[in-house]
């Protein structure tokens, strides 16, 4: 039974991010000694996307001082609720990655749709919880593809990315990202900019688990349907060997 559980688990982790945009995902933690831990992560861009945050100067976003232009960039991907996370000269960290850089704050950012309204942290944002934005705001433009009108570098997979937290033993629970970069088809062949030419991304990814701090909020009702399907599932399953 623990094994299904654990193969729902991931079920939904994947599914909720594989989207357009930039993704965030969870590679490993790894022990710094004294009950410190440091998690690491990794960006990736779909085909149609590329780094490139001038091409969409006037995207909005939400912080705890309300809704602005996206500070300090329009490229970004913030990771939700990180518990007794370390900030000092060296952590977090965007490692080797040129142009990249590091804030944290403790509500946002958050991007802002065309629309109107934040994009949906599908496992919340605690204000009582750090969060952490890797932004980009390099003067190389990163394509996911060399197709869709990007003639910059291509490459995209970023790593090296990390955090600390402290009175942790290595675990993980279920947390967000939300992201924004450049779409290439809506910039180059559409004449698109700024709103207009955002990719915007949510989803749920794992974050470090302290013992005694809750830091993932109610899922989601697409995450808890998705839950409720494979339960069904599995009862199907158990009357189906119960039969035979």
């Amino acid at each position: 039974m623990n094994r299904v559980f654990t193969v729902i688990t991931l079920a939904l982790v994947g599914a909720a991010a594989s989207q357009a945009g930039l993704t965030a995902n969870f590679q490993n933690a790894t022990s710094l000694g004294a009950g410190v831990y440091q998690y690491n992560y990794v960006l990736s861009m779909t085909a149609n996307d590329e780094l490139n945050p001038a091409a969409i100067i006037g995207a909005l976003c939400n912080s705890g001082s309300g809704t602005g232009p996206c500070a300090p960039s329009t490229t970004f991907a913030t990771l939700y609720d990180i518990p007794n996370l370390v900030v000092n000269g060296t952590t977090p960290s965007v490692g080797s990655n040129a142009g990249w850089g590091v804030v944290t704050q403790f509500v946002g950012i958050t991007p802002e749709t065309s629309a109107g309204g934040p994009v949906n942290a599908p496992n919340g944002d605690s204000a009582s919880l750090l969060n952490v934005t890797f932004y980009y705001t390099g003067a190389t433009d990163y394509c996911g593809s060399s197709s869709f009108g990007c003639t910059g570098t291509v490459q995209n997979t970023f790593t090296g990315f990390s955090l600390e937290v402290t009175g942790s033993e290595g675990q993980t629970a279920l947390g967000s990202y939300t992201s924004s970069v450049t779409n290439s088809q809506l910039h180059n062949l559409g004449g698109q900019n700024g709103l207009n030419a955002v990719d915007y991304a949510s989803g749920s990814l794992l974050i470090p688990s302290v013992p005694g701090i809750t830091n993932a909020a109610t899922p989601e009702p697409a995450s808890i349907a998705l839950l409720g399907l494979g339960l069904v599932g599995i009862g199907f399953a158990g009357r189906k060997k119960s039969r035979s």
